[in-house]
């Protein structure tokens, strides 16, 4: 065009002007609002791919409050790695005053997968066991036998809700933290950090426990 026209001036806008425009199309919302922004994702995924999965629920307001999604790939890596699911939600909420909820596993290998993701329209009960009935759902109700958390107790309570049968576990990262705080010993923390993430069986983990408590004199903490 400015060739034909034989210079910018003759166009009416400069290159500059240009790129900025292409610059505020991108940036501009084409959704009526940020939730139809939302759904226009999982829909097309849902549309393209098989095992893709989601769902969703509303409010007394009927705005919507919770969603879950898990990829096409997130089935055949739960029955291979179900056995341990951790279960976290982040710390802090996000601009929208949502919080985002992670379902992740691994392999023999130490591989990390993300089975399932949510966002959570508050850390409540009833949203945690909405969120651990969807996932359920998602993969066929095939149950895991050990579930990791941080120390929340109403995570607690909706994991022996939705599943009595299932051992619940607080996560090596907050054991280890909680014992820093408590044993106010750097030496003494860092052997029993060293100690938890010992690959042990049940036995001899009962007599290292022991001489770890005797060698480092944590009896009176313990009791």
């Amino acid at each position: 065009m400015v060739d034909q026209k034989r210079g910018y001036s003759q166009i009416g806008f400069t290159q500059k002007d240009m790129y900025n425009k292409i610059a505020h199309k991108r940036r501009s919302n084409p959704f009526e609002s940020d939730s139809q922004a939302v759904f226009s994702y999982p829909e097309s995924k849902a549309y393209s791919k098989t095992n893709f999965y989601y769902k969703f629920n509303a409010d007394k307001n009927y705005m919507l409050a919770n969603i879950f999604w898990k990829d096409s790939h997130s089935l055949f890596e739960y029955q291979c790695f179900r056995y341990v699911l951790f279960f976290d939600s982040t710390y802090k909420p996000n601009s929208y005053d949502k919080h985002l909820v992670l379902f992740v596993g691994a392999s023999n290998h130490i591989v990390t997968y993300v089975f399932g993701a949510a966002i959570l329209f508050d850390e409540t009960f009833t949203s945690y066991k909405w969120a651990l009935i969807a996932i359920m759902d998602s993969m066929g109700n095939k149950y895991p036998l050990c579930i990791l958390t941080d120390k929340d107790e109403t995570m607690r309570l909706a994991i022996d809700d939705v599943f009595p049968n299932c051992i619940h576990r607080i996560c090596g990262w907050r054991v280890t933290k909680n014992a820093s705080t408590h044993l106010y010993n750097p030496s003494k923390s860092s052997t029993f950090r060293s100690f938890i993430f010992k690959h042990l069986a049940e036995d001899e983990f009962d007599d290292c426990w022991q001489k770890m408590v005797k060698a480092e004199g944590l009896q009176k903490a313990i009791d």
